[in-house]
């Protein structure tokens, strides 16, 4: 059996339900709480494509993957389960746990240590912060290793308690993808966390706010990516208020023909689910991120002056 014939005699809907996951309809899709974390409010989705995804922890994938996940098997042995009969029509005893995600192991983290102490203190690698447009400082205190193999930087990502999950690539052209294997995770500076903490999105965006002199922040994977592990990071470093970068990413809704602001409403939702005081920033008219507003000549004083309140 092809695996396009176990996906359709096996939909999505019947086994994320048959696991004991709640659906409820919204907006063309189907909205649960996540069954690989835990969260108050649902940020899960399963779509008419029979994939999923989840807006909070980052996990995806299809009905194959989410038996692998939640029986903790194989590909080949997802697929076999999913062969025996149709799994809407027997007892089934999948139970998804809340996700523990574990850090990588000690020989990864070992080995990106020791590209970080060679790399630091060389020419090529001031030359290569440079040419994001950010400080050598700031490239230090995230980390950042050139990877040889993958031909790319490499920025950990990490759990809300520092621990490292993953890896973020980015490659000299503006590629970017993730370890595999590895997991989602918060983009964190060696620095301390003081009363206000900022929120931005991605390394890039996390290492021009350094530069800039904001030293009390971290970044979320995605818009709505890794939302439930700053909230709890928050938490964790006992904040009083937060900023919030909200990104330009417009991007085409093919359902409603209308373009949406992906990055304001991803920020706008952890602004609503945060539960402590929360300020908005948005780049400067032609800038799409914070990034890209320092490479045009903004300055603290004109990121400061980007923030403004969020209206309950």
């Amino acid at each position: 059996m092809t695996t396009d014939e176990i996906k359709s005699r096996n939909p999505l809907p019947a086994i994320l339900s048959a696991a004991g996951v709640a659906l409820l309809p919204k907006n063309g899709a189907l909205q649960a709480l996540c069954p690989f974390h835990s969260e108050k409010s649902p940020s899960f989705y399963a779509y008419p494509n029979q994939r999923y995804k989840c807006y909070g922890c980052g996990e995806a994938g299809d009905v194959i993957a989410f038996i692998q996940r939640t029986r903790n098997v194989t590909f080949r042995a997802a697929c076999d389960l999913l062969s025996g009969a149709p799994m809407s029509d027997v007892p089934i005893l999948i139970k998804a746990e809340p996700k523990i995600v574990e850090p990588i192991s000690e020989a990864v983290e070992s080995h990106h240590m020791k590209l970080f102490r060679e790399q630091e203190g060389t020419e090529s690698y001031a030359a290569a912060a440079k040419a994001l447009g950010v400080s050598v400082e700031s490239f230090r205190a995230v980390l950042a290793a050139w990877s040889e193999k993958q031909r790319a930087w490499m920025f950990p990502l990490r759990r809300s308690d520092g621990k490292i999950i993953g890896f973020r690539f980015r490659d000299t052209r503006g590629n970017k993808w993730s370890m595999a294997g590895g997991h989602s995770g918060l983009i964190m500076p060696r620095n301390k966390i003081g009363e206000e903490l900022w929120l931005c999105e991605g390394p890039t965006d996390l290492l021009a706010l350094l530069t800039l002199g904001i030293t009390s922040a971290v970044a979320r994977p995605s818009a709505f990516g890794g939302i439930q592990m700053a909230i709890d990071f928050a938490k964790r470093m006992n904040v009083g208020r937060v900023v919030i970068c909200a990104d330009a990413d417009r991007k085409l809704n093919e359902k409603t023909g209308e373009i949406e602001n992906v990055g304001l409403a991803g920020a706008m939702k952890l602004a609503r689910l945060i539960g402590i005081p929360a300020r908005l920033w948005q780049p400067p008219e032609g800038s799409k991120d914070v990034r890209a507003a320092l490479i045009g000549g903004m300055a603290f004083d004109k990121l400061i002056s980007g923030i403004s309140e969020i209206s309950p």
